[in-house]
């Protein structure tokens, strides 16, 4: 198994590359085999980011929120999952998809 990746819409897949790469069909964007590449130098990880609710809330009066909308943001990003490709010989990542 080796890591493949969408260069179209970043899809990262985790399958058997030779039929991937010549009948697959990205799940997200529809394009087949020639847009997956190989990341063999590359693992792919998923990690978590957490705000803090108090600096949130802080930076929501500076923004002049009140009431129900400075409650609101401030939940802003207090989970957000990155999913990175990692040089695993330089140890330089790339961010490849964030999710709140």
């Amino acid at each position: 198994m080796k890591n493949l990746i969408c260069q179209d819409c970043r899809v990262i897949a985790k399958l058997d590359p030779s039929p991937m790469l010549e009948t697959g069909k990205c799940s997200k964007c529809g394009l087949e085999g020639a847009c997956f590449v190989y990341l063999d130098k590359f693992e792919v990880v998923e990690m978590y980011l957490h705000s803090d609710k108090e600096s949130n809330y802080e930076k929501g009066e500076e923004l002049g929120l009140t009431g129900e909308a400075l409650k609101n943001f401030a939940y802003a990003l207090y989970e957000v999952k990155i999913t990175l490709k990692v040089d695993t010989e330089t140890g330089k990542y790339e961010i490849l998809k964030a999710e709140e």
